[in-house]
């Protein structure tokens, strides 16, 4: 037959490009992403002192008064190791952020200092049921009240950062394998 021909593809070496990049582009090296975007953002807000900016309670007046705070102190960061502590995990398709210390929850969520209950009303004497200037209860259990700072916050921005992130290391690893 006049006009016939035969094309043979060889597509070897894009279906093994493809291979390496669906193999590196899994849930691990995605989630380490939003992991380091945010670290990133709770810095900021450390930085920033709330989200939005400026958003923490004021430190107490017994808190100035102690030394722990004043003019250029940043609230939460008196020795950086909360801000420091921060880590995330991953483990199969599970992002886990936040921090092994103890006092972290109470920084985060506010409440009344202190790790223990006293054990009995007889201790206690009688209940006074409001707080007297940021503590609670008879004066030989006083529990300071420590409002909420909540460090462990998903910015508005931190959706499109990590998009963004995502994006560019989808683009890097396309590239090293040849694909674009």
């Amino acid at each position: 037959m006049a006009g016939e021909f035969t094309v043979t593809v060889n597509d070897k070496a894009l279906q093994i490009a493809l291979k390496n990049f669906s193999a590196r582009i899994s849930s691990e090296p995605l989630l380490k992403i939003a992991g380091e975007v945010m670290r990133g953002s709770i810095e900021r807000t450390f930085r920033e002192q709330g989200s939005p900016a400026g958003s923490w309670a004021p430190l107490a007046a017994s808190t100035l008064k102690r030394g722990k705070g004043g003019a250029g102190r940043l609230k939460l960061i008196q020795s950086g190791r909360l801000k420091n502590s921060m880590s995330y995990t991953t483990s199969g398709n599970t992002l886990t952020i936040g921090t092994n210390l103890v006092y972290a929850q109470i920084q985060q969520e506010g409440g009344f200092a202190g790790r223990r209950q006293p054990s009995s009303k007889r201790r206690l004497g009688h209940l006074i049921d409001q707080r007297i200037g940021g503590f609670h209860g008879p004066m030989k259990f006083r529990r300071p009240f420590i409002p909420a700072r909540p460090y462990l916050v998903f910015r508005p921005e931190d959706p499109q950062r990590m998009q963004d992130a995502m994006q560019r290391y989808i683009d890097v690893v396309a590239k090293e394998e040849g694909l674009k």
